[in-house]
C-alpha cells in the first residue's frame, strides 16, 4: 500500500470513547511501541483514504502481538467505540497493525490529504514517530509534547497545483514563535533531519502543526524556510553531520 495514496486511514486512541493520547496509522505497523503505544489501544476510527476506490475490500487488521503474529481484529470503514466488547476482547492487546483485503465495506471518508508529515522522537527520523494528515492543535495528544526533532513532509495525494504549506508552532492551539514550510508543486518531498541545526532552533518546542493548501501564492507574504532547500534537499550548510562518524 503506497503511504501517498493510503487506502485506508485508522485513527487509533488510548481510551474508550476516543479519548486519551492518538495517532494516526496509514501504512503496516511492525510495533505499536513505534508510533508511541503498547497494549493500550481501546477504541479507533477507520477511514476510506484517498486510495480506497482501487481495492474497496480493504480493513484495518489489528494484531495481538508483534511483527503481525497472534489473534486478529478485522475492522472495515467505521467508528469503534470499545473495541474491549468485540468478539475476539481486545483489550488492551494490540502490538501490531497491518491491512488487507477481506470483504467489501462502507464506511466514513477522510477527505483530502494535501500532505502527510511525519514526526520523529529524535534527529536522524529515529524513535517514535506520529504521522500527522490534518491540523494538531497539541502534539501532546498524538503522544510527541514538545519532543519532535526531525520530520519528513511527503506530497498527498490531493496536493494543490498552487501549493501547499505545514507550520509547526511553539505552543499549543498555533500560538507562538513558528516555522513554516513550504511545498512547491515541483517537490516531492522534503526532510528536515535535526531541528536542533536550524536557525530558528525548532527542537523540542513544537506543540500544534496547521496544514494548508492555498490557491494563490500571493496569499502569503512571509515565507520561512524557503531557500533553505535545493529542489528536494537540505542544502548542506543546514543538513547536521556527526563529526564522531567514520566513514
Amino acid at each position: 500500500m503506497s503511504a501517498s495514496k493510503p487506502r485506508l486511514i485508522a485513527e487509533v486512541f488510548e481510551h474508550l470513547n476516543f479519548g486519551g493520547r492518538r495517532g494516526y496509522v496509514i501504512k503496516p505497523i511492525v510495533s505499536t511501541t513505534d508510533i508511541g503505544f503498547q497494549d493500550n489501544i481501546s477504541s479507533v476510527k477507520v477511514y476510506k483514504g484517498p486510495g480506497f476506490d482501487a481495492s474497496p475490500n480493504y480493513k484495518l487488521i489489528l494484531h495481538e502481538h508483534w511483527n503481525f503474529q497472534g489473534r486478529q481484529l478485522v475492522l472495515g470503514p467505521g467508528f469503534y467505540p470499545n473495541i474491549h466488547d468485540m468478539i475476539y476482547n481486545f483489550k488492551d492487546t494490540i502490538s501490531s497493525i497491518s491491512f488487507g483485503s477481506v470483504l467489501r465495506t462502507s464506511g466514513p471518508e477522510w477527505g483530502t490529504v494535501p500532505l502527510i508529515v511525519e514526526c520523529y522522537e529524535h534527529a536522524e527520523f529515529s524513535g517514535r514517530n506520529i504521522t500527522v494528515l490534518r491540523d494538531v492543535s497539541h502534539t501532546g495528544s498524538l503522544g510527541l509534547h514538545d519532543s519532535i526533532s526531525s520530520v519528513r513532509i511527503i506530497k498527498g495525494p490531493d496536493f494543490p497545483a498552487q501549493g501547499a504549506e505545514v507550520t509547526f508552532f511553539e505552543h499549543v492551539d498555533f500560538e507562538g514563535s513558528k516555522l513554516t514550510i513550504r511545498m512547491e508543486a515541483t517537490d516531492r518531498k522534503k526532510e528536515i533531519p535535526n531541528f536542533h541545526y536550524l536557525p530558528q532552533k525548532f527542537n523540542d518546542v513544537v506543540s500544534s502543526i496547521k496544514i494548508e493548501g492555498w490557491s494563490s501564492s500571493a496569499e502569503f507574504t512571509d515565507m520561512v524556510f524557503e531557500d533553505e532547500f535545493i529542489d528536494n534537499s537540505m542544502r548542506p550548510e543546514w543538513r547536521w553531520e556527526d563529526p564522531c562518524q567514520s566513514y
